[in-house]
């Protein structure tokens, strides 16, 4: 993951959302301090209610479901919910917004 977050580069107009399936941080968050010292954008775990902006790196908070509603980012501890927003839960019951080429 840090190989690839390092390739992005630091003009990048999108959002990159990072699920990844660990403990809880107590203190200090490793993979997120990994991920910042190898990004040229910024990257963030959000916290309750985050606008999302392009140009920027989303790592879920550990524990947590990342959730996208009405423009707004937040982390969620629990079982996804099931609600029509997109969010991304656990890969294969994501409802998170593809884009495809037809």
């Amino acid at each position: 993951m840090q190989e690839l977050i390092a390739l992005l580069p630091g003009d990048l107009a999108c959002s990159i959302f990072i699920l990844v399936h660990r403990s809880a941080s107590r203190g200090e968050d490793v993979l997120l301090r990994m991920l910042r010292g190898k990004a040229k954008l910024p990257v963030i775990s959000p916290g309750r209610r985050e606008v999302f902006k392009p140009g920027h790196v989303y790592l879920a908070p550990g524990k947590c479901n990342l959730l996208i509603e009405d423009g707004y980012l937040r982390g969620e501890r629990g079982v996804a919910r099931t609600t029509g927003a997109a969010r991304i839960d656990s890969g294969r019951n994501s409802r998170a917004v593809r884009v495809t080429r037809r």
